[in-house]
């Protein structure tokens, strides 16, 4: 019997945010997303336990991101700012 493991699968969610954050790689002022990525222990190919989670700002126009920690993520973030 073969068990087929491995780690790195990462999903995330993007959450809108209301004000403007400055971009430092395309030197534009954009309405960010703030995003959150779950790493996963994956067992067979499906995602079962999450080990890792990872909060940034995203510049929309460039792709360029800025980490931050959990306290910020959670002082932006509310549910209704989920982007589907």
């Amino acid at each position: 019997m073969f068990i087929i493991w491995g780690f790195g699968k990462v999903t995330g969610k993007k959450y809108a945010f209301e004000s403007a954050h400055y971009c430092n790689r395309c030197h534009n002022t954009v309405q960010t997303v703030v995003v959150k990525a779950t790493t996963w222990f994956t067992l067979f190919f499906i995602p079962t336990i999450p080990y890792r989670k990872e909060y940034f700002f995203e510049c929309p126009i460039c792709g360029n991101s800025q980490m931050m920690d959990r306290q910020q993520f959670d002082a932006l973030v509310n549910p209704q700012n989920l982007i589907r």
